[in-house]
Protein backbone atom coordinates (compact mmCIF):
# COMPACT_ATOMS: atom_id res chain seq x y z
CA UNK A 1 0.00 0.00 0.00
CA UNK A 2 1.59 3.27 -1.14
CA UNK A 3 0.93 6.77 0.14
CA UNK A 4 1.89 9.91 -1.72
CA UNK A 5 1.19 11.54 -5.07
CA UNK A 6 2.19 9.57 -8.15
CA UNK A 7 5.71 8.17 -8.25
CA UNK A 8 7.29 11.20 -6.56
CA UNK A 9 7.48 11.50 -2.77
CA UNK A 10 5.66 8.17 -2.38
CA UNK A 11 6.34 5.57 0.27
CA UNK A 12 4.80 2.35 1.50
CA UNK A 13 2.08 2.84 4.08
CA UNK A 14 3.42 1.50 7.39
CA UNK A 15 2.14 1.54 10.94
CA UNK A 16 4.02 2.94 13.94
CA UNK A 17 5.93 -0.34 14.26
CA UNK A 18 7.00 -0.35 10.63
CA UNK A 19 4.53 -3.08 9.61
CA UNK A 20 3.02 -3.04 6.14
CA UNK A 21 -0.32 -4.64 5.30
CA UNK A 22 1.18 -8.07 4.61
CA UNK A 23 3.07 -8.08 7.91
CA UNK A 24 -0.02 -6.94 9.83
CA UNK A 25 -2.27 -9.62 8.34
CA UNK A 26 0.34 -12.34 8.33
CA UNK A 27 -0.64 -13.21 4.75
CA UNK A 28 1.87 -13.12 1.93
CA UNK A 29 0.62 -11.06 -1.00
CA UNK A 30 -2.73 -9.76 0.31
CA UNK A 31 -4.99 -8.52 -2.47
CA UNK A 32 -6.16 -4.91 -2.11
CA UNK A 33 -9.57 -4.87 -3.76
CA UNK A 34 -10.33 -1.18 -3.14
CA UNK A 35 -9.49 1.75 -0.91
CA UNK A 36 -11.37 4.84 0.22
CA UNK A 37 -11.06 7.94 2.38
CA UNK A 38 -13.94 8.81 4.74
CA UNK A 39 -15.21 12.13 3.41
CA UNK A 40 -12.72 14.94 3.86
CA UNK A 41 -11.02 13.13 6.74
CA UNK A 42 -7.50 12.30 5.61
CA UNK A 43 -6.57 10.96 9.03
CA UNK A 44 -7.33 7.36 8.06
CA UNK A 45 -7.50 5.06 5.06
CA UNK A 46 -10.08 2.27 4.69
CA UNK A 47 -9.20 -0.80 2.61
CA UNK A 48 -11.20 -3.72 1.30
CA UNK A 49 -8.73 -6.63 1.10
CA UNK A 50 -8.85 -10.29 0.19
CA UNK A 51 -6.79 -12.64 2.37
CA UNK A 52 -6.79 -16.31 1.36
CA UNK A 53 -10.25 -15.93 -0.26
CA UNK A 54 -11.63 -14.08 2.79
CA UNK A 55 -12.72 -10.44 2.41
CA UNK A 56 -11.89 -8.03 5.24
CA UNK A 57 -12.27 -4.32 5.89
CA UNK A 58 -9.11 -2.88 7.46
CA UNK A 59 -8.00 0.65 8.22
CA UNK A 60 -4.87 2.49 9.22
CA UNK A 61 -4.94 5.75 11.14
CA UNK A 62 -2.26 8.23 10.20
CA UNK A 63 -2.42 9.81 13.65
CA UNK A 64 -2.58 6.58 15.66
CA UNK A 65 -0.24 4.79 13.25
CA UNK A 66 -2.07 1.49 13.81
CA UNK A 67 -3.62 -1.09 11.50
CA UNK A 68 -7.10 -2.24 12.55
CA UNK A 69 -9.31 -5.05 11.24
CA UNK A 70 -12.81 -3.61 11.24
CA UNK A 71 -14.85 -6.43 9.73
CA UNK A 72 -14.51 -9.93 8.29
CA UNK A 73 -17.06 -10.91 5.66
CA UNK A 74 -18.67 -14.34 5.76
CA UNK A 75 -18.02 -16.57 2.76
CA UNK A 76 -21.73 -16.64 1.92
CA UNK A 77 -24.61 -14.19 2.17
CA UNK A 78 -27.69 -14.88 4.32
CA UNK A 79 -30.21 -17.02 2.44
CA UNK A 80 -33.53 -15.33 1.69
CA UNK A 81 -32.34 -12.03 3.16
CA UNK A 82 -34.51 -8.93 2.93
CA UNK A 83 -33.20 -5.42 2.26
CA UNK A 84 -30.73 -4.06 4.83
CA UNK A 85 -30.27 -7.38 6.62
CA UNK A 86 -27.72 -7.29 9.44
CA UNK A 87 -24.71 -9.51 8.63
CA UNK A 88 -22.63 -10.74 11.56
CA UNK A 89 -18.88 -10.26 11.63
CA UNK A 90 -17.34 -13.61 10.52
CA UNK A 91 -20.88 -15.04 10.43
CA UNK A 92 -21.77 -18.38 8.88
CA UNK A 93 -24.52 -18.35 6.26
CA UNK A 94 -25.73 -20.72 3.54
CA UNK A 95 -26.75 -18.34 0.77
CA UNK A 96 -24.95 -17.21 -2.36
CA UNK A 97 -21.14 -17.00 -2.22
CA UNK A 98 -19.91 -13.42 -1.77
CA UNK A 99 -17.60 -11.83 -4.35
CA UNK A 100 -16.54 -8.19 -3.87
CA UNK A 101 -14.94 -5.79 -6.36
CA UNK A 102 -15.30 -2.21 -5.09
CA UNK A 103 -15.90 0.21 -2.25
CA UNK A 104 -16.68 3.90 -1.72
CA UNK A 105 -17.84 6.29 0.96
CA UNK A 106 -21.03 8.20 0.28
CA UNK A 107 -20.26 11.59 -1.26
CA UNK A 108 -22.22 13.48 1.39
CA UNK A 109 -19.38 12.85 3.87
CA UNK A 110 -19.42 10.99 7.14
CA UNK A 111 -18.93 7.28 7.74
CA UNK A 112 -21.50 5.84 5.29
CA UNK A 113 -19.53 3.16 3.43
CA UNK A 114 -20.68 0.95 0.53
CA UNK A 115 -19.03 -2.25 -0.73
CA UNK A 116 -20.13 -4.20 -3.77
CA UNK A 117 -19.64 -7.07 -6.17
CA UNK A 118 -22.40 -9.64 -6.67
CA UNK A 119 -24.20 -7.87 -3.80
CA UNK A 120 -24.34 -4.40 -2.27
CA UNK A 121 -23.34 -3.95 1.37
CA UNK A 122 -23.68 -0.86 3.53
CA UNK A 123 -21.89 0.15 6.71
CA UNK A 124 -23.11 3.21 8.66
CA UNK A 125 -19.94 3.39 10.75
CA UNK A 126 -17.08 3.14 8.28
CA UNK A 127 -16.81 -0.65 8.06
CA UNK A 128 -17.44 -2.00 11.57
CA UNK A 129 -21.14 -2.85 11.17
CA UNK A 130 -22.39 -4.46 7.95
CA UNK A 131 -25.82 -4.61 6.32
CA UNK A 132 -26.75 -6.46 3.13
CA UNK A 133 -28.65 -3.93 1.02
CA UNK A 134 -29.45 -6.25 -1.86
CA UNK A 135 -28.23 -9.53 -3.33
CA UNK A 136 -28.39 -9.63 -7.12
CA UNK A 137 -30.53 -12.40 -8.65
CA UNK A 138 -27.58 -14.32 -10.10
CA UNK A 139 -23.98 -14.75 -8.98
CA UNK A 140 -22.95 -13.74 -12.51
CA UNK A 141 -24.57 -10.30 -12.08
CA UNK A 142 -22.23 -7.73 -10.51
CA UNK A 143 -22.35 -4.03 -9.74
CA UNK A 144 -20.42 -2.12 -12.42
CA UNK A 145 -20.75 1.56 -11.42
CA UNK A 146 -21.77 3.25 -8.16
CA UNK A 147 -22.42 6.95 -7.63
CA UNK A 148 -23.84 9.09 -4.83
CA UNK A 149 -25.09 12.62 -4.28
CA UNK A 150 -23.02 15.12 -2.31
CA UNK A 151 -26.13 17.19 -1.53
CA UNK A 152 -28.25 14.52 0.16
CA UNK A 153 -28.36 10.81 0.98
CA UNK A 154 -29.18 9.55 -2.52
CA UNK A 155 -27.16 6.92 -4.36
CA UNK A 156 -27.52 4.96 -7.60
CA UNK A 157 -25.80 2.10 -9.37
CA UNK A 158 -25.91 -0.01 -12.50
CA UNK A 159 -25.31 -3.75 -12.73
CA UNK A 160 -23.68 -5.89 -15.39
CA UNK A 161 -27.11 -6.84 -16.78
CA UNK A 162 -27.68 -3.09 -17.36
CA UNK A 163 -30.29 -2.60 -14.66
CA UNK A 164 -30.24 0.74 -12.82
CA UNK A 165 -31.12 1.16 -9.14
CA UNK A 166 -31.74 4.13 -6.86
CA UNK A 167 -31.63 4.38 -3.07
CA UNK A 168 -31.50 6.75 -0.12
CA UNK A 169 -29.60 6.55 3.16
CA UNK A 170 -32.12 5.52 5.80
CA UNK A 171 -34.60 4.01 3.32
CA UNK A 172 -35.89 0.45 3.62
CA UNK A 173 -34.59 -0.72 0.24
CA UNK A 174 -33.46 0.22 -3.25
CA UNK A 175 -35.66 0.92 -6.28
CA UNK A 176 -35.24 -0.38 -9.82
CA UNK A 177 -35.38 2.59 -12.17
CA UNK A 178 -36.12 0.35 -15.15
CA UNK A 179 -38.56 -2.57 -15.29
CA UNK A 180 -36.35 -4.43 -17.78
CA UNK A 181 -32.64 -4.52 -18.53
CA UNK A 182 -31.54 -1.98 -21.13
CA UNK A 183 -28.81 -3.37 -23.35
CA UNK A 184 -26.82 -0.46 -24.88
CA UNK A 185 -26.32 -0.22 -28.61
CA UNK A 186 -22.99 -1.46 -30.02
CA UNK A 187 -20.27 1.07 -29.29
CA UNK A 188 -22.30 2.73 -26.53
CA UNK A 189 -22.42 2.66 -22.76
CA UNK A 190 -24.28 4.58 -20.07
CA UNK A 191 -23.74 5.42 -16.41
CA UNK A 192 -25.76 7.25 -13.75
CA UNK A 193 -24.43 10.40 -12.09
CA UNK A 194 -25.71 13.13 -9.76
CA UNK A 195 -25.37 16.82 -10.55
CA UNK A 196 -24.58 19.51 -7.97
CA UNK A 197 -28.27 19.98 -7.21
CA UNK A 198 -28.75 16.28 -6.41
CA UNK A 199 -30.66 15.37 -9.60
CA UNK A 200 -29.91 11.96 -11.08
CA UNK A 201 -28.85 11.81 -14.73
CA UNK A 202 -27.88 9.08 -17.14
CA UNK A 203 -24.75 9.81 -19.19
CA UNK A 204 -24.59 8.01 -22.53
CA UNK A 205 -21.34 7.71 -24.49
CA UNK A 206 -21.38 6.51 -28.09
CA UNK A 207 -18.31 5.88 -30.19
CA UNK A 208 -17.66 5.23 -33.85
CA UNK A 209 -14.08 4.95 -35.02
CA UNK A 210 -12.11 7.78 -33.42
CA UNK A 211 -15.17 9.97 -32.82
CA UNK A 212 -17.56 9.80 -29.91
CA UNK A 213 -20.60 11.70 -28.68
CA UNK A 214 -22.15 12.20 -25.27
CA UNK A 215 -25.66 12.94 -24.10
CA UNK A 216 -27.40 13.16 -20.75
CA UNK A 217 -30.98 12.34 -19.74
CA UNK A 218 -32.50 13.25 -16.39
CA UNK A 219 -34.04 10.25 -14.64
CA UNK A 220 -37.41 10.50 -12.91
CA UNK A 221 -36.60 9.08 -9.48
CA UNK A 222 -39.74 10.53 -7.85
CA UNK A 223 -42.17 8.47 -9.95
CA UNK A 224 -40.06 5.34 -9.51
CA UNK A 225 -40.04 5.69 -5.72
CA UNK A 226 -43.79 6.42 -5.62
CA UNK A 227 -44.52 3.34 -7.73
CA UNK A 228 -42.25 1.19 -5.54
CA UNK A 229 -44.02 2.42 -2.41
CA UNK A 230 -47.40 1.61 -4.00
CA UNK A 231 -46.63 -1.94 -5.11
CA UNK A 232 -44.54 -2.61 -2.02
CA UNK A 233 -47.39 -1.77 0.28
CA UNK A 234 -45.44 0.78 2.30
CA UNK A 235 -46.70 1.06 5.88
CA UNK A 236 -47.70 4.48 7.19
CA UNK A 237 -44.68 5.78 9.16
CA UNK A 238 -47.04 7.03 11.91
CA UNK A 239 -48.85 3.68 12.37
CA UNK A 240 -47.11 2.96 15.68
CA UNK A 241 -47.55 6.32 17.41
CA UNK A 242 -48.95 6.23 20.95
CA UNK A 243 -50.27 9.38 22.65
CA UNK A 244 -49.83 9.52 26.41
CA UNK A 245 -51.70 12.36 28.17
CA UNK A 246 -50.34 13.11 31.66
CA UNK A 247 -52.47 13.56 34.74
CA UNK A 248 -53.58 17.05 35.74
CA UNK A 249 -56.69 18.81 36.97
CA UNK A 250 -58.42 18.88 33.60
CA UNK A 251 -57.14 15.74 31.83
CA UNK A 252 -57.76 12.05 32.37
CA UNK A 253 -54.85 9.76 31.59
CA UNK A 254 -55.55 7.63 28.52
CA UNK A 255 -53.75 5.84 25.70
CA UNK A 256 -54.73 6.46 22.12
CA UNK A 257 -53.11 4.64 19.22
CA UNK A 258 -53.85 4.26 15.54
Amino acid sequence: MIQGSGSLNSSELLDANGLNLAAFTGVSGPIIVAGALPGLDCGSVTLLVQLNSVYKVVSIGKKSGAWTTLYTFPSNAPAGASAYTFVYNSGIYTGQAISLTGMAYHASGGQDLFMWGNALFYSPDGGTTMLLVTLFPSSSVTLMHFTSSSSDGAFAFITSDFTEYYGQLGASGVVRLTTTSRIPAPGSTFKPFFDDAGALWELTLSGSGTAFTTSATRLDTTSAVQFWNLVGGQVCPYAGIVFDAPWDASLVRMYVSF
